[in-house]
């Protein structure tokens, strides 16, 4: 059997018809890039969620505040973790919540942003608000 040439290459055939198919099936009134189901253009917000940071250790005025007004053992505190919310009505306000790691963990409980210890009171060791401005901390009134 002989070599067949064909006269041009079978790979960019298949390209040009991969790329007509594509054209046929995106139709150039449709604007893909405006279908809000998907997030095509993820470095865009809509402004609508703004994810919540998750666990990290304490901030240092809150730190300071269990050791200093609460009589919490130092070394105990600065190994807790944190959660935080910032509030949308105080610039600088931001609303912590402090848990031991190792008591989520044995509990079961995956602490993955401030809300994750709603369900969970009796894990929370320190829930409140501190200043970032004025360093002020303060109890949540429950």
């Amino acid at each position: 059997m002989q070599n067949l040439k064909l006269g041009f290459d079978p790979l960019w055939l298949g390209m040009i018809i991969a790329i007509t198919v594509m054209i046929g099936v995106v139709s150039p009134t449709e604007n893909i890039w405006e279908d809000k189901s998907m997030n095509w253009m993820f470095w865009k917000s809509d402004g609508q969620t703004k994810r919540l940071p998750g666990p990290k250790y304490m901030p240092s005025p809150v730190g300071s505040y269990l050791v200093t007004k609460e009589g919490m053992n130092g070394d105990l505190v600065w190994n807790l973790k944190a959660v935080i919310l910032p509030r949308s009505d105080e610039k600088n306000v931001i609303d912590v919540r402090v848990y031991d790691s190792n008591k989520t963990g044995i509990n079961g409980v995956k602490v993955i942003d401030y809300h994750s210890l709603d369900d969970h009171p009796d894990l929370v060791i320190f829930d409140g608000w501190y200043n970032e401005k004025t360093k002020a901390v303060g109890k949540r009134d429950l």
